[in-house]
């Protein structure tokens, strides 16, 4: 039984924006447009805004607004792909933060520790 409207789109509003808020304020601390692709910070951003609570919070964003896409238009097919998107930011990731060791080293590794949670926020 597929949702109600008056179920499906303010949640999904409410995720698709909240993903688009979390992109938004990253971008901002990073201090470069979201829309660049290339643009990388100045330096390493380990604080402030998402950075204390994951260290992907770019990817947090996306996963967010691409869930509540799917519960806005009811495209229930669609969030059978969400796993296989969730896996393709989570390696991207990894290869991201090999990338980071290699620039930043221990600074990089420090931040890891603080921050344990690569993608998912931990709840409790």
């Amino acid at each position: 039984m597929p949702l109600p409207n008056f179920i499906s789109y303010p949640i999904g509003v409410l995720f698709f924006l909240g993903g688009i808020f979390v992109i938004y304020l990253t971008s901002k601390k990073l201090s470069f447009p979201v829309a660049s692709g290339i643009a990388k910070p100045k330096e390493l951003v380990t604080s402030g805004g998402y950075y204390g609570v994951v260290r992907h919070p770019l990817y947090l964003g996306l996963i967010i607004s691409y869930l509540g896409w799917c519960i806005l238009f009811k495209a229930f097919l669609a969030l059978l792909f969400t796993p296989i998107a969730f896996l393709f930011l989570l390696i991207l990731a990894i290869f991201e933060e090999k990338d980071l060791i290699k620039t930043y080293g221990n600074i990089y590794r420090e931040y890891q520790k603080r921050v344990p949670q690569r993608i998912i926020p931990k709840i409790l």
